[in-house]
């Protein structure tokens, strides 16, 4: 048996041999400590136990490099310390391999409950709000407000202490942005991601349609950055079956839920109908033909449905019939 091989520390430096186990060393080490292995049967024996013993410590998850490197020089220390302590002796390697191997796994899994338990200290805590009863409005940490609409869920940090301000979004809200041009803020919906510096838009989404509005300034739209379309003022961002296009947009009425206000200018009576579903909440159904040819020029100020329907009685000559949830409106047309 080659007694000189045997002797590890006088062929490999231990630090070598745990910076492998760790992947940090570059591949000339790596062929250093190759022909180390294929050199003695004793050295592969030497390193499948400290293997087994780093292996078997090791926490779940990798740390940053500069936490690695910072306790590799504590590794090392303690090392030094053992090697005068030590004699070069075959008999002590056995002795010396185990201490090694206790310390780095003791160190590694030292930082591991550390840096886990500091991560989890320092993730700023979430908040939620929903719009249960209504519109809602709130005001978040950069001053940025928000107005959701009924049922929609707004998630977002206590403070935005990250490169990005990240909310968020299950349903439709206008966003009022505090400009911050280091600090984009990111709007989450579903697979795709609504970004801006500073503006004003509404976005509205469900479980496979997003819909951005621009009011002032610009905003992206993307699933992939790389892919983005932007907008300006007057136009609309859908995402849809995995689709990104841009529109103008042509909907008077995208905010009535927040404004109370409803335009319609030329408006096909289908199209205020439609409106008026979305904006009320209830089930208005045209059961003429001839109606569906009318079209409605009028602005309606925070108006109840039945005001409106009576006014819509009066231009068109309309008849209402209630069915359970249903209004029903008949005529001759216009």
């Amino acid at each position: 048996m080659n007694t000189e091989m045997n002797n590890s520390f006088g062929h490999i430096d231990p630090e070598l041999l745990v910076r492998l186990l760790a992947g940090e060393c570059t591949e000339q080490e790596r062929q250093t400590v190759d022909r180390w292995l294929e050199a003695d049967p004793a050295n592969r024996t030497y390193f499948k136990e400290l293997s087994t013993l780093w292996n078997t410590s090791e926490p779940p998850g990798s740390f940053q490099k500069e936490w690695l490197k910072e306790d590799w020089r504590k590794v090392q220390s303690r090392i030094d310390e053992i090697r005068i302590k030590l004699p070069n002796k075959v008999a002590k390697q056995r002795s010396l391999v185990y201490t090694l191997a206790r310390l780095a796994a003791v160190i590694v899994l030292g930082i591991g409950i550390y840096f886990f338990a500091r991560q989890l200290s320092s993730e700023t805590p979430l908040q939620k709000t929903i719009a249960s009863a209504g519109m809602t409005t709130l005001i978040l940490p950069d001053g940025s407000k928000v107005s959701l609409n009924t049922n929609a869920k707004l998630t977002y940090p206590e403070t935005f202490d990250t490169e990005n301000r990240e909310v968020t979004l299950q349903g439709e809200a206008f966003f009022e942005i505090t400009p911050d041009v280091k600090k984009p803020f990111l709007i989450r919906t579903d697979n795709v991601t609504t970004e801006v510096v500073g503006t004003s838009f509404s976005v509205n989404s469900n479980t496979s349609r997003v819909v951005v509005t621009v009011v002032t300034g610009k905003v992206m739209l993307y699933e992939d950055r790389h892919s983005a379309i932007a907008m300006i003022a007057g136009e609309q961002g859908v995402y849809n079956d995995k689709i990104l296009e841009k529109r103008i947009n042509t909907d008077l009425n995208f905010l009535s839920w927040k404004t109370n206000i409803l335009t319609f200018q030329n408006t096909p009576l289908t199209k205020v109908v439609d409106d008026l579903n979305r904006h009320y909440g209830r089930q208005l159904r045209i059961a003429s033909d001839t109606l569906e040819h009318c079209t409605l020029t009028s602005t309606f100020q925070h108006q109840t449905l039945e005001e409106i329907l009576r006014e819509l009685q009066v231009l068109f000559s309309i008849e209402i019939d209630r069915s359970d949830d249903t209004i029903i409106l008949k005529g001759n047309g216009c």
